[in-house]
């Protein structure tokens, strides 16, 4: 019994079974209707044609099954990781914008925008083909980290370009710079909450908890 009910879930045996019963019915359709011996050859046929579209369907079908597992079973793989890498960088950007007040009523506002630039440099940043595998966790994750790579390396250009000028900064302009930067980096930081959470919630659906 345990043998034929392993065979009986074999996804391959079911479908031979299912190929000849399919074959062996469309007969007895061929013989209640009393076919001729010219008709049965293209009865015969038509039996052919029909199960072998049915085996291609079949066969179609296990591929985009097995494609999307192994999608899945990849992102799964990367979204482990990129929940522990979102939260690395939320620490970054905000070991960054705890550095920028620094810059604030001093001669030189320079080395702390550099440091600030530093810090989020340092991080690291994912690329374009990391977020490939993700593009089958929900709410446009991997689209969201894309978008938010693109500010936050904006950001950190920005800084640095303002850390290593070699000219001074302007001291009326300081004030307005600082609370720009800032908004941008809390911006980020925040925007990586929802990708965060869809690698996690997407982690649980497949068993596996935070």
């Amino acid at each position: 019994m345990r043998t034929i009910r392993k065979l009986l879930s074999n996804a391959v045996v079911l479908t031979y079974l299912l190929a000849a019963a399919t074959g062996i019915h469309l007969v007895s359709w061929g013989v209640w209707f009393g076919l001729s011996k010219s008709d049965w050859g293209t009865w015969v046929g038509s039996i052919g044609t029909v199960l072998t579209l049915a085996g291609t369907i079949w066969i179609a079908t296990d591929t985009a099954r097995q494609r999307r597992k192994e999608q899945i079973d990849l992102a799964v793989i990367y979204a482990a990781q990129f929940s522990l890498q979102i939260r690395a960088m939320q620490g970054a950007l905000q070991s960054s914008v705890n550095v920028l007040p620094a810059c604030l009523d001093v001669p030189d506002p320079r080395p702390a925008l550099k440091k600030s630039g530093d810090i989020l440099a340092a991080a690291t940043m994912w690329t374009s083909s990391d977020l490939v595998p993700l593009v089958v966790v929900p709410d446009h994750a991997a689209a969201r980290l894309a978008f938010l790579k693109v500010r936050i390396e904006n950001t950190i250009l920005t800084l640095s370009k303002a850390g290593t000028s070699p000219q001074p900064f302007p001291r009326g302009s300081i004030l307005a710079y600082y609370q720009k930067r800032q908004r941008e980096i809390f911006e980020a930081k925040d925007g990586l909450e929802a990708p965060l959470q869809a690698c996690l919630d997407f982690l649980k659906q497949h068993g596996f908890e935070d």
